[in-house]
């Protein structure tokens, strides 16, 4: 898991490091993924504090990439799960 998590890390900072702030986010929640953001809730519910910092998370990407559609249904995806 490690080894995966470091990959990721690295891509983000890459990206950060090139793209505008805007255009760096990446993710379920980014790419208006909304299968993976349902999985992603119904597999936090047994842990609230994990899905509250999901849904926080996920609130502001969606605040910082508005425009790319989908927000009304992820929200709603964020507020059940």
């Amino acid at each position: 898991a490690r080894e995966v998590l470091s990959g990721l890390a690295e891509r983000a900072v890459a990206a950060a490091s090139k793209l505008p702030f805007r255009e760096a986010f990446t993710g379920a929640v980014a790419r208006r993924d909304v299968g993976t953001v349902r999985a992603h809730t119904e597999a936090l519910a047994p842990h609230p504090e994990a899905l509250a910092l999901y849904r926080a998370l996920a609130e502001e990407i969606l605040r910082r990439t508005q425009g790319r559609g989908k927000e009304d249904e992820i929200r709603g995806i964020l507020t059940r799960g």
